[in-house]
């Protein structure tokens, strides 16, 4: 951060989480891998025939790509996967989950998630940086040969209690706070045009016209598709109105339009 000024001791790292809920609970780990998959966006992965043949070599059926289209179920369908090939924030889903990881994407491998390595892949949120190591028929063997499942367990249970969506919420709340204990930040009242924008976007919120199922399922992993498009669209649509919405208000009258607006009146230009 020296490039704005920012010292280093000001600086926090925000990681990736994920909600337990919606992952569920751990599996157990086996005393021996027997399934294998990738968890990653569809066909991002460019050596899935070199880890196909590695499961083969150590006798693990492998199931192939979990994900191939648009789903709401991608977290279970890791239901019955001892180890999964993934990145990102699908690795800690697929960790949390109780299987072990190898950090895959598409620049290469990162290698088996271990408790020893765990912080080195976590500072990089699971992503590229870690995946230093291009795909190999011999580091494909090393890194599941290296497989351990008390090591997994512990590493499953370390996610599980450090990248709960909740303490990630509790992490960003901290900062804030330390921002604003800083030093005495200048306060001012909002004018009319931002009480007026501040209450558009609260209600477009509240309807969940941006962040509801399709925009989750865009989110888990899916990579581009006609659905994405179509949802960008409808976003660009609905922003376009608030943009027309604002100007209306700002023309005189502000607090009459913003009460009829909020409580479904109509009325003429």
């Amino acid at each position: 951060m020296d490039e704005c000024g920012i010292a280093a001791s000001k600086v926090r790292f925000w990681p990736n989480t994920i909600d337990l809920q919606r992952v569920g609970p751990a599996a157990p780990a086996p005393a021996r891998l027997a399934t294998a998959a990738i968890f990653a966006h569809p066909g991002t992965i460019r050596f899935t025939g070199m880890i196909a043949e590695a499961c083969q070599r150590h006798g693990i059926a492998f199931r192939g790509e979990l994900i191939g289209k648009a789903a709401d179920d991608v977290v279970k369908r890791l239901g019955g996967t001892d180890l999964a090939f993934a990145s990102g924030r699908m690795a800690l889903e697929a960790m949390a989950r109780g299987c072990a990881v190898i950090n895959v994407d598409r620049f290469g491998v990162g290698g088996l998630v271990t408790t020893d390595r765990f912080d080195g892949f976590a500072a990089v949120n699971f992503a590229y940086g870690a995946l230093s190591d291009a795909a190999s028929p011999e580091l494909l063997d090393r890194e599941i040969a290296a497989y351990r499942a008390e090591d997994a367990i512990a590493v499953t249970q370390r996610v599980r209690r450090d990248f709960a969506s909740e303490k990630g919420a509790e992490q960003i709340e901290a900062i804030y706070r330390d921002v604003l204990a800083e030093k005495r930040w200048p306060r001012r009242e909002p004018n009319e045009d931002e009480r007026a924008m501040a209450a558009i976007i609260e209600r477009f919120l509240q309807q969940k016209q941006i962040y509801d199922r399709s925009f989750v399922r865009l989110r888990e992993g899916l990579g581009p598709s006609e659905e994405l498009q179509f949802q960008l669209g409808e976003l660009s649509s609905k922003t376009a109105e608030l943009a027309h919405e604002v100007r209306r208000l700002r023309r005189g009258g502000v607090l009459r339009r913003l009460v009829d607006k909020l409580t479904g009146r109509t009325y003429e230009n």
